[in-house]
């Protein structure tokens, strides 16, 4: 397991899939040995990777970045899951669509980052309790009214909803911790609601360019969101300004004030 973990960190920071052809694990007391075949297609992808500068990662940090991925807890010996196990799972997929589509990669991005905000940071603190029970209370009313049922169904999928967690709440929340910026917030909400509608920016205006701005700046608020998550601390790749610079992380409050 340990190993699998140690390939996530080093694939993440090359910026591409490290699959050994042959890999070894235990199952219900055997030791399996896996042999694939050799995917170049895999072989060739490439993602800009959070903490690399040109052609070199520096080895300090690097050894962190692994080392902070490696200690995080796990629900059990053998489980894969874990905090590490979504990270991998949601950078794997942003790896696989940002090769050819650019539409396509802005929704998966934006969709990595909820994902990720839903099952590793959402906690209970992000949740108004007193404003759960206000909607509750309203909902037993609302059955009770004398409305048409279509109606009645509108309020109360309504009253359903606002209740409900939001990602943008654990992003504002991190906001005022230091560790992204406003402007990383509203690049996602912009690239979310683009790819969810099937916005197409237009290669030939200044859209394209505002368009992979939003991407790359979405791109910094995924690795920001799993460098809090495995607790690193010290040089990343900083894709939400202009130009991209190597900083360090958490970032100056010079920085998050925006």
């Amino acid at each position: 397991l340990r190993a699998t973990h140690f390939l996530w960190a080093m694939g993440i920071l090359l910026g591409r899939s490290l699959d050994p052809l042959i890999a070894h694990y235990a199952h219900d007391g055997s030791l399996i040995t896996l042999i694939r075949n050799r995917d170049h297609a895999l072989e060739k992808r490439r993602l800009r990777a959070p903490i690399s500068h040109q052609y070199w990662i520096p080895a300090i940090a690097a050894n962190e970045f692994v080392r902070c991925f490696l200690r995080m807890p796990h629900p059990g010996e053998m489980d894969a899951i874990g905090p590490v196990g979504v990270i991998s799972r949601f950078w794997h997929r942003i790896l696989r669509a940002d090769e050819h589509d650019v539409e396509n990669s802005a929704l998966i991005v934006s969709v990595a980052i909820e994902g990720l905000v839903r099952e590793v940071f959402h906690s209970d603190i992000d949740t108004d309790h007193g404003w759960v029970e206000l909607c509750d209370d309203a909902r037993q009313k609302v059955k009770l009214l004398d409305v048409c049922e279509r109606i009645r169904g509108v309020l109360l999928n309504s009253l359903g909803n606002s209740n409900r967690f939001r990602p943008k709440d654990v992003l504002q929340r991190l906001v005022e911790q230091g560790a992204i910026n406003k402007l990383h917030i509203a690049a996602w909400t912009d690239l979310r609601n683009s790819g969810a509608h099937g916005a197409i920016p237009d290669p030939s205006d200044a859209s394209l360019q505002r368009h992979l701005d939003r991407y790359h700046r979405c791109l910094d608020l995924f690795y920001r969101l799993m460098f809090v998550a495995i607790g690193y601390r010290g040089l990343f790749r900083d894709r939400g300004a202009e130009p991209w610079q190597t900083k360090t992380f958490p970032p100056a409050a010079s920085d998050t004030a925006l």
